[in-house]
C-alpha cells in the first residue's frame, strides 16, 4: 500500500488557486481547516505562514501520495531538513469543525522576515484576494 501524507495548504495550492493542479487526485480531508500562525502577503503573488501561537491561518487539508509530496517539495523549494530551503516543512496540529489532525505544512522561519510584507488580518488568503479585487 502506498504511503499517504496529510498536508495543510493555505495559499496558491487551495481549491481554485493557480497551483491546485498539483493536488489533482488528492483526497480533500477538510476544506475548512485552520492552524496557529500568522499569514503574510509577500507581494509576489503568494502568501507565507509565520510560526506563531497567537494567530490563526485558514486553509485546507489534503491526503497526498509520496509523488505529490515530492511535487509540493519542489514547488515550495524544500530539499530536506537542515538544507538551504526556501520554505521549511514541519508537522503541526490542524483543526476542522469535527476533528484535529497532524499534517505537514510549509512555513517561513522568523529569521526570513523580509518575506513578511503585509499581515493578512483575516488569516485567509482567499478572503484577502477577494477583498483586494473589490
Amino acid at each position: 500500500m502506498e504511503t499517504k501524507h496529510l498536508v495543510f495548504v493555505y495559499g496558491t495550492l487551495r481549491k481554485d488557486e493557480r497551483n491546485h493542479f498539483i493536488l489533482n487526485g488528492a483526497k480533500c480531508i477538510g476544506n475548512r481547516a485552520w492552524t496557529k500562525g500568522y499569514l503574510y502577503d509577500t507581494h509576489l503573488g503568494y502568501p507565507v505562514l509565520q510560526e506563531n501561537e497567537e494567530g490563526t491561518v485558514y486553509g485546507e487539508i489534503y491526503e497526498v501520495s509520496a509523488a505529490q509530496l515530492e511535487k509540493l517539495n519542489d514547488l515550495e523549494g524544500y530539499y530536506g531538513e537542515g538544507e538551504n530551503n526556501y520554505y521549511e516543512r514541519k508537522i503541526q496540529v490542524i483543526h476542522t469543525d469535527t476533528q484535529e489532525y497532524e499534517a505537514l505544512l510549509y512555513y517561513k522561519p522568523n529569521a526570513k522576515s523580509s518575506m513578511f510584507k503585509e499581515l493578512i488580518d483575516s488569516g485567509d488568503w482567499i478572503t484577502f484576494l477577494a477583498n483586494k479585487r473589490k
